[in-house]
């Protein structure tokens, strides 16, 4: 057996290393006939990733979880892999997060036109995966815009997973249900409902808050 490391780079400069084993094995039966011949059988599997700033995270289990299902990926500095769980997801980001997470054929919307005057500005990694989400109608632009670098509100991204997950409908009673928007009211109530969100320990829901990248690995994995 022998053991090759692929180390995969994309656009946006995330990385992911896979081992590729080989194993030989001779057919006897046809070495017989036609001399010696060499059967190959090739697998691969993702190499674990650790980040170095997950230690003792309150999200790390669900961030391990998404990140070898490919569903989300962290970035490397010096040799050393980040997932920066504080920091406010993107727009695409979580354009990105979702197709993976669904598993979309991106192949069949790589040519779908977008109805968004920005459609030039979002990122060549995440492009396709806007084009799959909007497709399946679960992420909306805003206006004539789709502000892809622009970071999503919670109230936004809970919004698109109600409509991915179809769970939506019910009453709201936390302390700042006032301050969700109307049009994600429904959609936040169905996922709590369904026992994928609950708040914070303050009784909040924090609607207008920036959806962080922990977050948002421990909503999806909530539903995974």
């Amino acid at each position: 057996t022998s053991n090759v490391y692929i180390i995969v780079t994309a656009e946006n400069g995330n990385k992911q290393e896979y081992s590729l084993s080989i194993y030989r094995k001779r057919n006897t039966s046809q070495s017989k006939q036609r001399g010696r011949t060499i059967t190959y059988r090739f697998d691969t599997q993702a190499k674990a990733t650790v980040f170095a700033d997950l230690t003792y995270h309150w999200a790390a289990d669900s961030i391990y979880n998404l990140a070898r299902e490919g569903v989300i990926l962290g970035e490397e500095s010096s040799g050393i892999y980040y997932f920066h769980p504080e920091r406010a997801v993107t727009r695409t980001e979580f354009a990105a997060f979702i197709s993976r997470f669904m598993h979309l054929d991106t192949t069949l919307t790589r040519f779908l036109p977008l109805p968004y005057g920005d459609e030039g500005e979002i990122p060549l990694w995440g492009l396709e995966h806007v084009r799959a989400v909007y497709k399946k109608g679960w992420m909306e632009g805003e206006g004539a815009l789709f502000n892809p670098e622009r970071s999503i509100t919670r109230a936004e991204a809970l919004t698109v997973i109600s409509r991915m997950t179809g769970y939506s409908g019910g009453e709201l009673y936390f302390n700042d249900s006032n301050d969700v928007p109307w049009w994600a009211a429904s959609s936040i109530a169905g996922l709590v409902n369904a026992g994928i969100i609950n708040g914070y320990e303050d009784n909040t829901i924090r609607p207008n808050d920036l959806l962080t990248r922990a977050e948002a690995a421990a909503i999806l994995d909530k539903i995974m």
